[in-house]
């Protein structure tokens, strides 16, 4: 299934992509562990501004690349163009499962850093001491934030906050920390994410659609193809039925009659919420 819901739209999200995996290498301010829905912005219309202007920035540099092995320069045209070449796996050419992660970003960076370190080389020839104040800069921005980012890293909820304070609207982070509050029988912390799911309007991830323009979620969680089409329908679930759970601990029953009720009309796993309504 295409991101967006056409090839048209899944051209101009993976341009996004791409740009925003450029301002990662060189600006890496932003770092999360989670880029699920909700927290990245799919191109959901062909009207998508910010989709044109990230594509022409893409042609623009691919264009720029082949100028310049035109031009002879082919170190630069080739770990330029490696950037882009070390993506292609990872581009949704055939769609898959993760719009973008960090990760893919491990071996296109190679042609990054070498791009970086071929202007550093030419700014030396030119002139040294910009060229040191220019790799200094660099060095220490990349030192800085490894020693402030590494915190993050100390256990899942340290990393999912993280997540959370540059994405608030990433269903899966909310979920993670709700349900690691629920386990722990901190009822109020759990209810705070799992009410910040629900305010979230569920829609199929990549087409854009909320489940009230599709036929019956239980039966469209697979189409015929085998594509997995909505697999954040499970974190509603989840979200709606501990929380009417929270509820019935706290005595507020017609308020878990209502999210049973409101869970059971995602149509994934209805039954479940029926039998929990009789209960």
């Amino acid at each position: 299934v295409w991101w967006g819901g056409s090839v048209l739209t899944n051209v101009l999200t993976v341009a996004k992509v791409i740009c925003y995996d450029v301002f990662l290498l060189a600006l890496p301010l932003t770092l999360r562990a989670d880029y699920s829905y909700a927290s990245f912005p799919v191109a959901y219309s062909a009207a998508d501004l910010w989709g044109w202007a990230a594509a022409a920035a893409v042609l623009l540099a691919l264009g720029a690349l082949l100028w310049r092995a035109s031009r002879g320069d082919f170190p630069v045209a080739f770990w330029g163009l490696w950037f882009f070449a070390a993506l292609l796996p990872v581009a949704h050419i055939v769609p898959h499962h993760e719009l973008l992660a960090e990760h893919y970003l491990y071996l296109p960076a190679v042609g990054a850093f070498v791009l970086a370190a071929l202007g550093v080389q030419r700014l030396w020839a030119w002139k040294r001491a910009a060229a040191v104040a220019v790799a200094a800069a660099a060095a220490l921005l990349w030192l800085a934030v490894g020693l402030v980012h590494r915190p993050v890293y100390r256990d899942d909820l340290a990393l999912f906050s993280d997540v959370l304070a540059k994405a608030p609207d990433c269903v899966r982070a909310n979920i993670v920390l709700a349900d690691h509050y629920f386990d722990r029988q901190d009822y109020g912390r759990a209810e705070g994410y799992y009410r910040r799911v629900l305010a979230i309007p569920p829609q199929f991830e990549r087409e854009g659609l909320r489940p009230d323009k599709q036929e019956i979620l239980k039966t469209a969680f697979q189409r015929a193809e085998g594509d997995y089409l909505n697999r954040e329908a499970g974190y509603y679930v989840n979200a709606y039925r501990r929380l009417a759970f929270i509820c019935e601990s706290g005595g507020r029953f017609g308020e878990a009659a209502r999210l049973y009720r409101q869970g059971s009309e995602l149509r994934a796993l209805a039954d479940m919420f029926y039998i929990d309504l009789g209960n």
